[in-house]
């Protein structure tokens, strides 16, 4: 599919970005299939809430969130590798992860319905512009 959304990582637990980084506008909360590459398990698709903006097809998704129920899918799924690194590759249709969560849908299935990101960034804080004091 073709890539939809920009991607932000947000590590900061005390930023929770009601308004959107790029355009200011109010954010909605909206639940996302993000597919996960995961080493050594491989495509492990999952669901997790994310600050969405709609104006600007801006995902935020909270590092520390996304990360527990990461953890929960794979103690359920691959009790060995829950403290795996990951790469977040892109978002799938909800209703394909509901026919994986199922176990009706297989890999082929997952890759022809992932889009990839059309970028992907982890959020860094930035020292504020002092130049005019």
């Amino acid at each position: 599919m073709e890539p939809r959304y920009t991607c932000y990582l947000n590590p900061f637990v005390d930023l929770r970005f009601s308004r959107c980084p790029n355009c200011e506008g109010r954010t909605q909360i909206r639940r996302f299939a993000l597919v996960v590459h995961v080493d050594p398990v491989g495509i492990f698709p999952t669901r997790v809430s994310c600050r969405w903006c709609r104006a600007c097809s801006v995902v935020i998704v909270h590092q520390r969130e996304f990360e527990n129920t990461l953890k929960a899918g794979l103690a359920a799924a691959s009790p060995g590798q829950v403290d795996s690194n990951y790469v977040i590759i892109g978002s799938l249709e909800m209703r394909i992860w509901a026919r994986m969560s199922r176990g009706v849908a297989d890999l082929a299935t997952v890759r022809r319905w992932t889009s990839d990101f059309l970028s992907f960034a982890k959020l860094e804080r930035t020292a504020p512009d002092r130049t005019g004091d």
